[in-house]
């Protein structure tokens, strides 16, 4: 995935200057999109999933996988515009979100069914509700729907509760998908040509995004007995 990145930098540089790097270099990309897409949706979540939760664990994978192309392709479209930044942009984002996929899995160096070390179980707790929090002072800030305010601050209440009990955290993940939609569309429906995107509203779509993620992970936090060493 980090030499997705790289290739994907690359390759804006060599639509320019040779069609047939372009092309070789296009062959290169798929195979370190393809690659980590097996591993990642296969092999991944049969390793790391509890006993009897593969089949699980795959679906949950895909279907994050599912809403990851949606989103891109929404992104994609949006500042590919020569408006909003044209390919050149659209393409840095490309590379920025591989980068950043490579250093998520990075944590999972170590980790194993028996012993998924990757963070311990009140850090998401305590992440989700920062970022909601900042979620709800960016919408506030810019005077979205009195509705999602309202929304959004229950889902803060909830997220308290998850310290006793994970599946308080099911709310969050709701308001956190719904502000992400909302967000976009309102900006989508009522920016002016040449209108950028405000602070307020990136931060919100980010904080939300981030919630959506740390609330899912809340939710498949393991509580079973620790495995005894073989």
């Amino acid at each position: 995935m980090a030499a997705l990145g790289g290739f994907t930098l690359i390759y804006d540089w060599a639509v320019h200057h040779s069609p047939l790097g372009t092309m070789a270099l296009l062959v290169v990309i798929g195979f370190c999109i393809f690659g980590p897409q097996v591993l990642l949706v296969g092999t991944a979540p049969a390793d790391l999933a509890h006993r009897g939760t593969s089949a699980a664990a795959a679906g949950f994978v895909n279907f994050m996988g599912y809403m990851g192309a949606a989103t891109g392709d929404v992104v994609t479209g949006y500042y590919s515009s020569p408006q909003h930044g044209g390919w050149q942009l659209a393409i840095y984002i490309w590379a920025g979100w591989a980068f950043a996929g490579a250093v998520i899995m990075a944590l999972l160096w170590n980790a194993t069914a028996r012993r998924l070390t990757l963070l311990p179980a009140a850090v998401p707790k305590f992440a989700a509700l920062a970022t909601l929090l900042i979620a709800l002072a960016a919408i506030v800030s810019g005077r979205q729907p009195l509705v999602l305010q309202a929304a959004t601050l229950a889902a803060v209440v909830c997220l308290l509760a998850t310290v006793t009990i994970r599946w308080a955290a099911l709310p969050a993940v709701v308001v956190a998908a719904a502000g992400v939609l909302s967000v976009f569309l309102l900006y989508a429906l009522y920016a002016k040509p040449g209108d950028s995107v405000a602070w307020h509203q990136a931060t919100a779509l980010v904080a939300y995004g981030l919630t959506l993620i740390l609330s899912l992970m809340i939710l498949v936090e393991h509580k079973g007995a620790e495995c005894e060493s073989s």
